[in-house]
């Protein structure tokens, strides 16, 4: 077995890098085009003042208590606003990376993941979504978009994750219709 010189990338400059190509993945796919499609006028993200001025207001908690696990599904709840007096139809969009790991070299390759679900809001109402996406291993950003029913982006979250790398943690629950007979797991008879 012969083994390789290979440098050695501290794990700050590799973060950095993979923050990087995700950028560079997302901004690729979103200038990509169908063969066929036809040009359209209106550009498909809108300019930061019209995401300012936006019909649709977009809050995003994730994971328990906003920590998330590497490599795992990520329980999302994102609440969509509608501050219009007219109902809003459109596509709830979830941006996700996904690493894979390629041949006997075990090195990480990325991809993005599009998670896409119809939305109804009514005037003036809310709406709370609970999704469960999958997380790659040490993906630390994720984003969150509406579009209109023309595809165009409403309005748009990133989310930093901020992820627990160090600790392995497991959280246990107990589920009961009468909590009451619960108390003896605190040490109560």
């Amino acid at each position: 077995m012969r083994m390789t010189n290979r440098s050695i990338i501290p794990i700050k400059i590799k973060r950095a890098l993979k923050g990087s190509l995700f950028g560079l993945l997302f901004a690729g796919m979103l200038s990509l085009q169908a063969p066929g499609a036809q040009e359209s006028s209106l550009p498909e993200t809108g300019s930061q003042e019209e995401l300012i001025n936006s019909p649709i207001a977009l809050d995003v908690v994730y994971g328990y208590q906003n920590i998330a696990k590497s490599g795992r599904f990520l329980p999302l709840r994102i609440e969509v606003k509608n501050q219009e007096a007219r109902n809003f139809r459109g596509t709830l969009c979830v941006l996700a990376m996904e690493s894979e790991l390629k041949g006997y070299t075990m090195d990480q390759e990325y991809d993005v993941y599009r998670y896409e679900y119809p939305l109804e809001v009514k005037a003036s109402g809310s709406l709370v979504q609970d999704l469960s996406i999958s997380l790659g291993a040490r993906v630390d950003q994720m984003y969150v978009k509406v579009l209109d029913e023309s595809g165009r982006e409403v309005v748009q979250k990133r989310l930093k994750l901020n992820l627990n790398l160090e600790t392995a943690e497991l959280f246990i629950g107990v589920l009961s219709d009468n909590p009451a007979k619960l108390l003896y797991l605190n040490g109560w008879n």
